[in-house]
């Protein structure tokens, strides 16, 4: 699989804390080429990261297509 363009959606991001974890959570937008067949998506993804002494790690990304 090969992208050609992964971007955020302009406007869609959000950014929750909750003590020393956040989750941030947006539309992105991919398109490339899989087993020589173009593609495009638009899907919803989350990434929580926790703090920690030495910063903010990242500890879990998941991501869905949107419904219909």
């Amino acid at each position: 699989m090969v992208y050609e363009k992964q971007d955020e959606e302009p406007g869609t991001q959000t950014v929750r804390v909750y003590g020393d974890t956040a989750v941030v959570t947006a539309l992105l937008w991919l398109k490339g080429v899989r087993e020589n067949r173009p593609f495009e998506r638009r899907l919803w993804f989350s990434d929580t990261y926790v703090r920690t002494p030495e910063g903010w790690k990242y500890v879990f990304g998941q991501a869905s297509l949107p419904l219909p």
